[in-house]
């Protein structure tokens, strides 16, 4: 019978792994151990664990995640690993008739995000960065418990990050000085903390700021700049700063004007500091239930309330009618002109324009003014159109103007249709 040999798997250690600079998106951790001289061992057993994400986490229990050659001494984890939870690793050692080792003791890792909740970031944060000198600057950064660590930092569109010293002293409170940057630029920078033989390693948030003492003018940058809201249903976009500012900035979202069926469901007060300007917040737009078979239209006002100046912005969002009969009009006569269906689709027939004037003029303008089709009329009251501009080719998918003009050249109806190919 063979005798089981418990190896203790001495130096194990955590390094940060490849990540994104700017949002820390991809996420990947480095565990190593140290060489494995045992000629009776056969391979390595990696074990990982998770910690919920709150603010007491409770560690799952550990699961198997690969075995590796007794020859190797790290082994990179970035199968879908998540930004905010702590993720712990153990190690076994196997042999070649499958006994295995006790497990060694555990190393963990975390990695935060800018914005993530204050309970999370304060387990590493990054708290000021102060000018001292021409290209010189101060970076203070705080941990719960007593830390060594050094820093990342790279200058806004970089694709690899300098990395500082290491410290020597375990503290809490930590700070040192980077140099080296260039004027007017803007740069990212990160704490790396972690504990004796980098055990329990915390990566903080990325913190921005500004080499030069002139901010650039603050605009907001919309993504998308317009908007299509279905009718009883919701639509959403993001906004973000184009710059970092000088404090922070509480920002509103609401409707200016237009129709009002359309409303601001969820983003209507957002803040933006220096920390996580780059970081873009999601607004959701609702569109409410109306009888009629308009797509109407309504104005978005993005505008600072109070820290630095910004220049507002603001974006068009159309409700795409979801109604296509009449609308229940009826008898068209006793009723204003019906346009429908909406949205038009030319591959399921025509439009038809009903209950128009007994003469008159009828076009149809892109959202630049042009007119792809026009038709007059003395006596009919309905006419259709096969989605086709003048020269008999398709128009392209979007919202278009119908115009419909009376004899006497007065504007008896203006409406916004959409039509989808």
């Amino acid at each position: 019978m063979s005798t089981r040999k418990i190896l203790c798997l001495a130096g194990l250690t955590i390094l940060l792994g490849a990540t994104s600079l700017q949002a820390q998106s991809a996420i990947s951790y480095a565990v190593t151990w140290n060489p494995i001289a045992d000629p009776s061992v056969s391979e390595i057993l990696v074990y990982r664990a998770a910690a919920a994400t709150d603010a007491e986490p409770i560690i799952t229990d550990y699961t198997l995640i690969t075995a590796v050659g007794v020859s190797a001494s790290v082994y990179d984890d970035a199968a879908g690993l998540q930004a905010g939870v702590r993720y712990y690793y153990r190690l076994r050692s196997r042999n070649y008739v499958g006994s295995t080792s006790g497990f060694s003791d555990a190393v963990s890792a975390l990695t935060i995000l800018s914005g993530d909740p204050a309970w999370l970031a304060d387990q590493c944060r990054i708290d000021s960065v102060t000018k001292t000198g021409e290209s010189t600057w101060l970076v203070q950064w705080s941990t719960l418990s007593p830390t060594v660590g050094s820093l990342e930092y790279w200058k806004m569109g970089a694709s690899s990050a300098v990395e500082s010293s290491e410290e020597t002293v375990f503290a809490t409170e930590h700070s040192m000085e980077i140099s080296g940057l260039d004027a007017g630029s803007i740069y990212f920078i990160r704490a790396v903390s972690h504990g004796e033989q980098y055990k329990d390693l915390t990566i903080s948030g990325d913190f921005s700021f500004l080499t030069s003492g002139t901010a650039e003018q603050l605009t907001f940058v919309l993504e998308p700049s317009s908007l299509e809201v279905p009718e009883g249903g919701t639509a959403g976009f993001t906004v973000r700063l184009s710059s970092i500012p000088s404090e922070d900035l509480s920002v509103s979202v609401s409707r200016a004007g237009g129709d009002s069926d359309i409303e601001v469901e969820s983003g209507a007060s957002l803040v933006f500091s220096a920390g996580d300007w780059y970081v873009p917040r999601a607004v959701t737009l609702s569109a409410a239930e109306d009888p009629d078979l308009e797509c109407g239209e309504a104005s978005i006002l993005i505008t600072g309330i109070s820290g630095p100046d910004a220049a507002d912005a603001s974006l068009a969002a159309v409700e795409i009618d979801n109604d296509t009969d009449d609308g229940g009009h009826g008898d068209l006569a006793s009723a204003g002109v019906a346009i429908y269906p909406i949205p038009f689709k030319p591959a399921d027939g025509a439009l038809t324009i009903g209950n128009l004037p007994e003469s008159g003029r009828i076009g149809i303008y892109d959202l630049k003014g042009q007119k792809v089709w026009d038709e007059s009329w003395e006596s009919s009251t309905t006419l259709s159109w096969n989605g086709e501009n003048s020269s008999g080719v398709g128009v392209a998918s979007g919202r278009y103007f119908v115009v419909i003009t009376t004899a006497g050249g007065s504007v008896a109806e203006k409406r916004v249709i959409l039509v989808v190919n």
